[in-house]
C-alpha cells in the first residue's frame, strides 16, 4: 500500500526475504537389450531428466561413463549398472543454468539378454564298412563343440568303427 494514498493507515517500508532452492532432478537412463556375447559390457540407449522447469533441458555425457549387466547370462530384465557418473556430466542445453537443480543419478536400469544364434555344421562319414575307426567332423560358429559319449561330455571327437555306434551322435 503506498504512503498516504489510503486514509486511516500509516505506511512503512519493509523487508521480506525470499528462498529460491534447488529444484530436484532425477536422472534416470535406458539401456539397450543384447545378444549373448559372454560379456557383462552393456550399452545407454537414453538418459531422461525428470521434474525440469518447461524449456530448459539437460544432457548427460554418457562417454565417460561405463554401464554393465549384473551377469553375461541370457535373461529378461536383467540389472544393468552405470558407474563414473558426476554432475560435472550433466551439460546444459542452451541458456539452462545447472546451478538451479539439484541432481540425483539412479546408477541402475534393466535390459534383457537373448540367446546368440549358433551355428553348427557336421561332415559326416558316408562309406562302406571297412574295420577303421572314422569321426564325424562337427564345427561351431561363435563356441566350440563338445560330444556326449558314454553318458560323458568331451571335446574331442569320437571314433566309431560300426554303423550302430555312430546312429545317435549327440553334440
Amino acid at each position: 500500500i503506498p504512503r498516504g494514498d489510503v486514509p486511516n493507515y500509516v505506511g512503512t517500508n519493509g523487508y521480506a526475504f525470499v528462498t529460491i532452492t534447488n529444484r530436484p532432478v532425477t536422472i534416470t537412463f535406458a539401456a539397450a537389450d543384447k545378444v549373448y556375447d559372454a560379456t557383462t559390457a552393456a550399452t545407454c540407449t537414453s538418459t531422461n531428466f525428470a521434474n525440469l522447469v518447461t524449456g530448459e533441458g539437460f544432457a548427460l555425457n554418457t562417454p565417460a561413463m561405463s554401464f554393465a549387466f549384473d551377469t553375461p547370462d541370457v535373461g529378461v530384465g536383467k540389472t544393468v549398472t552405470a558407474a563414473g557418473y558426476a554432475d560435472s556430466q550433466v551439460v546444459p542445453l542452451g541458456d539452462t543454468l545447472a546451478s538451479n537443480y539439484a541432481f540425483t543419478f539412479v546408477p541402475t536400469a534393466t535390459a534383457s539378454v537373448t540367446k546368440a544364434l549358433q551355428t553348427v555344421t557336421s561332415e559326416p562319414y558316408d562309406g562302406t564298412y571297412d574295420g577303421e575307426g572314422h569321426t564325424i567332423t562337427v564345427t561351431q560358429e561363435g563356441g566350440t563343440v563338445s560330444y556326449l559319449v558314454d553318458g560323458n561330455w568331451v571335446d574331442a571327437a569320437p571314433l566309431y568303427t560300426n554303423r550302430v555306434e555312430a546312429t545317435n551322435v549327440v553334440f
